[in-house]
């Protein structure tokens, strides 16, 4: 939102997900449903929003980066810099 993007792409491996976010569906999970109103109020702030159902098969690496990204903490002591190549 910082960016002010007013178009979003999500893509998502849980059709579940997804209906529950348009409306379709409904939210029955108790705990779930603080999560739901928040992610109502923040589709506020975009004109588009479209979802696209990615299968788990075709994102397992994404998902890999992602739990190990989750995994590393980066502080400026370990900040690997890119380097330039020529």
């Amino acid at each position: 939102m910082d960016f002010r993007v007013k178009e979003l792409e999500v893509f998502n491996d849980s059709m579940l997900t997804i209906f529950q976010t348009l409306g379709q569906w409904k939210t029955k999970d108790a705990k779930l449903v603080p999560y739901h109103e928040y992610l109502e109020k923040l589709t506020e702030n975009f004109e588009d929003i479209s979802f696209t159902y990615t299968p788990r098969m075709t994102i397992q690496f994404a998902d890999a980066l992602a739990t190990l990204a989750s995994m590393v903490s980066i502080t400026k002591e370990n900040l690997i810099e890119p380097s330039r190549l020529r």
